[in-house]
């Protein structure tokens, strides 16, 4: 198969100086603002709150050397 032939990758350098790289499904190359997200203005219905957080009832016990049991 000659070179000519053969699939070469796609050169974006081009792209970038022309600053087009963004239109390539890349993705955001930084976090969104939270500004920009978007907000509903619905209320929220009564029972659906967020329910408080509370601590984990798990506890770690040591049985041995090198021996845990993870309880609750």
């Amino acid at each position: 198969m000659s070179d000519s032939l053969r699939a070469q990758p796609f050169d974006t350098s081009r792209l970038r100086k022309e600053g087009w790289i963004y239109h390539l499904n890349y993705g955001l190359a930084a976090p969104q603002a939270a500004s920009t997200l978007p907000v509903s203005r619905q209320p929220v219905p009564p029972g659906k709150e967020r329910k408080p957080k509370r601590p984990p009832r798990v506890q770690l016990l040591k049985n041995g050397p090198g021996c845990w049991e993870i309880s609750g």
